[in-house]
């Protein structure tokens, strides 16, 4: 018995995004985003997966320049000014979009952690399509892996968006 013949089984329909993001431009690449989860949404997939660190970008100069170099710092700048707060108005519409089109988001992101300034995670976001929630995973001290799961009655801005 095939898992498709299960009855009121649903297929899974997978869209692996294949794109790059606008470099270093919060807006602008969740703008893409966007486009691409209705695209995706429209096209039958129910669960949507970006590429790692998909906003604002991956910081690539550091493979190539010293990370204390000149221009190395204004780009690693830029990329805590374009990175994400779990819990803030991005998140909240990636939350109300996979709501919306009934879809299971992750989305991979350069993360700023408010509490730690200076802090930025390379961090991947779970949003499940009907739960006002989001998971991340980021790579904290020692590389050991710290999941975290935060509900909607902890974030006012994503129990909003639900």
């Amino acid at each position: 018995m095939s898992a498709n013949s299960r009855q009121g089984s649903t297929p899974i329909r997978l869209a692996a995004v294949q794109a790059a993001s606008v470099f270093l431009d919060r807006n602008a690449s969740l703008e893409k985003a966007y486009a691409i989860i209705k695209e995706a949404a429209d096209h039958g997939a129910n669960i949507i997966a970006f590429p790692e660190g998909f906003i604002p970008g991956h910081p690539v100069w550091f493979h190539f320049r010293p990370a204390s170099d000149r221009d190395s710092l204004v780009l690693a700048a830029r990329l805590s000014e374009n990175a994400l707060e779990l819990g803030g108005p991005e998140i909240a519409r990636l939350c109300s979009m996979a709501a919306q089109y009934s879809v299971f988001l992750v989305m991979g992101c350069c993360e700023r952690a408010p509490a730690r300034p200076g802090t930025l995670y390379n961090t991947l976001v779970f949003i499940p399509m009907v739960f006002a929630m989001y998971y991340h995973v980021y790579p904290p001290a020692r590389d050991a892996v710290k999941m975290m799961c935060t509900c909607a009655h902890h974030h006012p801005q994503v129990k909003a968006a639900a």
